[in-house]
């Protein structure tokens, strides 16, 4: 009967995310909800250790650092959007306060879900592989469920196809955001990166100069993700966070050998 039930909360956090997460025509407060929900569920699915199964943090330091990268990440991607815009003459402007409260709980309820219950899941399940296959694996998974969602599901102007070149990019992406949570252990930093591109990307006003018209969606995917600077820097992230999960798990090989010796 427990894992029946089990089961049930396991599905409602699932249907929380997929329900409440993409609908910004109801209002921020949707995606909120789907928050609310995801993290109410969750512990009735795991009572004691909810928080470890959907990656949230569980110290102040680590809310702090996430706070400290998030501002950095907005930063550096204020300025990296407004760069590439420019050389596409787009013009860029501050969005409304309600589309980036929107895009903070949307983004958040994709952590919890993927970089959370999928990957540690993945990751606890799977812990004589080496992490790194784990983390290409939901990365792909990332990817193409961009693609399915904006070919298929969405409607209206969110609806499109994404370019070749921008699901690569969202693989790589991906990948830099398993690399931090498979290192840390939650989803704080993971969710800083995410949620500074996107309300920069998707909370801005980006309009073509010459005809005034806002770019859809697919097109911000298209001509900033799918750019060859964003696929260059996304490779050089790619690298170096590889490099460290490389590293830990190397580290962690020896102590288990020297402790069986």
């Amino acid at each position: 009967m427990n894992q029946k039930n089990n089961i049930i909360w396991v599905v409602l956090v699932i249907f929380s995310y997929l329900g409440l997460s993409y609908l910004p025509v109801f209002g921020w407060g949707i995606s909120f909800l789907g928050s609310i929900f995801i993290i109410i569920f969750g512990y009735k699915a795991w009572p004691k250790n909810f928080k470890q199964k959907l990656g949230i943090l569980e110290t102040l330091s680590q809310y702090l650092y996430s706070f400290l990268l998030l501002m950095i990440f907005s930063i550096f991607t204020f300025f990296f959007i407004s760069y590439l815009s420019e050389l596409n003459n787009y013009g860029f402007a501050i969005g409304n306060i309600y589309n980036l409260i929107h895009i903070c709980f949307y983004t958040l309820n994709e952590e919890l879900i993927l970089g959370g219950l999928v990957l540690l899941f993945l990751k606890n399940k799977f812990k004589r592989k080496n992490p790194i296959y784990i983390s290409l694996l939901v990365a792909l998974v990332f990817s193409v469920m961009h693609y399915t969602f904006y070919r298929w599901i969405f409607q209206g102007d969110a609806q499109g196809v994404l370019s070749s070149m921008s699901l690569l990019s969202l693989f790589l992406v991906g990948v830099i955001r398993n690399n931090l949570i498979l290192k840390f252990g939650h989803i704080g930093y993971s969710w800083a990166l995410h949620f500074s591109w996107m309300a920069i990307m998707f909370g801005c006003s980006i309009y073509d100069q010459t005809s005034k018209v806002s770019l859809t969606q697919t097109e911000r995917f298209n001509s900033l993700i799918g750019n060859e600077i964003t696929i260059g820097a996304s490779i050089v992230l790619v690298i170096i966070t590889t490099t460290i999960i490389s590293k830990s798990k190397y580290k962690i090989n020896n102590e288990n050998v020297s402790a069986i010796l």
